[in-house]
């Protein structure tokens, strides 16, 4: 069952700032902060495909597991 609209929107602005905010490119967000594939996270940002509770959780309380930025990366492994 899809969510409403308005939920559905904020959660993808939200991702976006997210994006915006640890200083990455779409790509590496996706790869080293949420470990999902950069397509997927274009298909989130479009709308096209419902993100996952546990993502949704995740971009609203970003304390819980701060996300890296470009000076950060380095301990990561990467």
């Amino acid at each position: 069952m899809s969510r409403p609209d308005r939920a559905r929107n904020t959660d993808i602005a939200l991702l976006r700032i997210r994006i915006e905010e640890s200083g990455l490119s779409d790509r590496q967000f996706a790869v080293k902060c949420l470990k999902r594939d950069e397509r997927t996270i274009r298909r989130y940002l479009a709308g096209d495909v419902e993100m996952p509770t546990i993502l949704r959780e995740l971009i609203r309380d970003p304390f819980v597991a701060p996300w890296p930025t470009k000076g950060t990366l380095p301990m990561l492994g990467s």
